[in-house]
């Protein structure tokens, strides 16, 4: 996370998986803006780290914060 505008929100904790896939870990991080967030996705030290995880089954999704005005 070294150079990156990131704040954990949730990481590592207690879950409850209610509907779904079982997860092992959840790590909710907060980025300033959606670019920001790919930009430490695709950084050479997040890809690095990554390798660890090959074997592993999990999911990185980058999304869009919540927006009033957005529709279903």
């Amino acid at each position: 996370m070294a150079g990156h505008a990131a704040t954990y929100l949730a990481r590592f904790g207690s879950r409850e998986v209610k509907e779904g896939a079982s997860v092992k870990v959840v790590a909710i991080i907060e980025f300033p803006t959606f670019e920001e967030a790919k930009a430490w996705y695709e950084s050479p030290a997040y890809q690095e780290a990554s390798q660890r995880h090959v074997k592993d089954d999990y999911n990185i999704v980058i999304m869009e914060g919540y927006s009033p005005s957005a529709t279903l």
